[in-house]
């Protein structure tokens, strides 16, 4: 199973910012292939339209914890017992 990587896309479509998130099979997600998503978003908008695409490697998804994991407890330790 191939790893999944997660971007953060945020852009400028008709002085109106926006911004979404992409999981890809892929490590990397160029600016072009990041306006390419924005356009399939935005049946109605044109390439020209589209200002300040900026694409950002999320590390840690949404679900998953951030705490690195010695700091994690098992509902059943008890360390006085």
């Amino acid at each position: 199973m191939a790893k999944k990587h997660f971007f953060l896309v945020g852009y400028v479509l008709n002085n109106d910012p926006g911004s979404f998130e992409l999981e890809l099979d892929q490590a990397t997600l160029s600016d072009a292939d990041a306006r390419d998503q924005i356009l399939s978003r935005h049946e109605d908008a044109e390439a020209s339209q589209i200002h300040d695409i900026r694409v950002t490697e999320i590390q840690h998804p949404g679900d998953e914890s951030s705490d690195p994991g010695h700091n994690l407890q098992h509902a059943d330790y008890n360390p006085f017992m």
